[in-house]
């Protein structure tokens, strides 16, 4: 039996997208479908890998995204600002 992929973006938080569990492979198509359909400020969780940082900041660039990655506490989300 196939299980049913979860909604990525939590239910309380419509401007939040979390990575975890997705294949970089992925990651493009993902990110780029999030920030275009959903409107500045949101949050984008990429969990503590450098990859899943390096890949979701190469998305955001590329379109001309402004962001801040983390906080000093937690380095593991990355915050869009807007253009």
């Amino acid at each position: 039996m196939a299980r049913r992929k979860k909604n990525k973006v939590r239910q309380s938080e419509k401007t939040t997208l979390d990575l975890h569990g997705e294949k970089h492979a992925d990651i493009d198509r993902i990110v780029e479908n999030h920030i275009f359909l959903t409107p500045c400020p949101h949050d984008i969780i990429t969990g503590n890998s450098a990859e899943m940082h390096k890949l979701t900041r190469a998305v955001l660039d590329r379109h001309g995204f402004q962001y801040k990655v983390g906080d000093y506490n937690n380095k593991g989300y990355i915050k869009v600002i807007g253009f």
